[in-house]
Order: C-alpha cells, then structure tokens, then sequence
C-alpha cells in the first residue's frame, strides 16, 4: 500500500511537473522496492492473522486494565 502511494504521488508530480530523470529514478526504485516486498513476504500472512487470543489471559487481567 505504501509503495503504491509512492507511485501515485510520483504520477502526480510526473501529470503536474513533466517527466525528468529524476522522476524516472525515483519510480523505478519505488517498483523495484515493491517487487522485493512481494517475493519476501510471497505466500505469508500477517502475524496478527495467525495468532490466537488468548482469553485465559484476558480473563485474569485486572479491572483497571480495561479501556473505557
């Protein structure tokens, strides 16, 4: 999501500013640092996805831990 925002402020400039080899640069490095996102966190989930709760744990937490 962040690389994809990057890419799209860069478009913007590039519609506003016009194309220079700066931008050129700067988008090329913005795919290439997507792509390696992708191929190292390929087939994984989020941690948060693979975790259980622990209810015994919130069970056992005092009253004044709860957010009112």
């Amino acid at each position: 999501m962040l690389i994809r925002s990057a890419l799209r402020r860069t478009v913007l400039y590039v519609d506003a500013y016009g194309l220079t080899r700066l931008r050129i640069l700067v988008a090329g490095a913005e795919l290439w640092l997507g792509f390696v996102i992708v191929l190292t966190h390929g087939g994984r989930r989020p941690a948060h996805e693979n975790t259980k709760i622990d209810l015994a744990y919130l069970r056992n937490l005092p009253a004044d831990a709860v957010k009112y």
